[in-house]
């Protein structure tokens, strides 16, 4: 079992770090999973992976407002378009949408992290969603994600110093 990293709130207690998952139907947010528990020992949720009886809508919310500090989207190429080019899953970018709202009433804005990090494999055409394109996006090769866990683990680290610091 991972050791998760704390860090201390405004209130001086030991808080675990917990990174939200947001993923269509590519299998590859298991290998984000496993890289953020044991490689960097933080604490992550994917909603796919708990029952509670809530509806799912409710779930998500409950768990980025209550338990997430950040969150990461993986954007697979899931839907095919008639242009022939990929989408992620809409309800993909209906969370991320949602996690920027949520983090952006957390954070301050002169913070030097930004909490929603997409992770997006380069075939998706991204032009559709470009109130998106402020965000720290991760690019990868079709079932390489891997390749972008250094990126990924630094942007991680990044938010994780400046909620201790707090």
């Amino acid at each position: 079992m991972a050791t998760y990293k704390t860090y201390i709130d405004d209130d001086e207690e030991e808080v675990e770090f917990t990174v939200f998952i947001i993923h269509g139907h590519s299998d590859e947010w298991r290998k984000v999973e496993r890289f953020l528990k044991d490689d960097l020992g933080f604490n992550a949720i994917v909603l796919k992976e708990s029952y509670s009886g809530k509806l799912i809508l409710d779930k998500f919310r409950d768990t980025v407002w209550d338990e997430a500090d950040c969150c990461v989207a993986i954007m697979s190429p899931d839907d095919k378009l008639e242009s022939g080019n990929f989408r992620a899953r809409q309800n993909v970018l209906y969370e991320v949408g949602y996690c920027q709202g949520v983090f952006e009433s957390y954070y301050d804005d002169d913070d030097n992290f930004e909490p929603v990090i997409i992770i997006k494999e380069k075939s998706i055409d991204f032009r559709e969603v470009s109130d998106l394109l402020g965000l720290e996006v991760l690019n990868y090769n079709d079932k390489n994600i891997e390749g972008i866990f250094h990126q990924l683990g630094k942007a991680l680290n990044n938010i994780y110093s400046e909620l201790a610091e707090e």
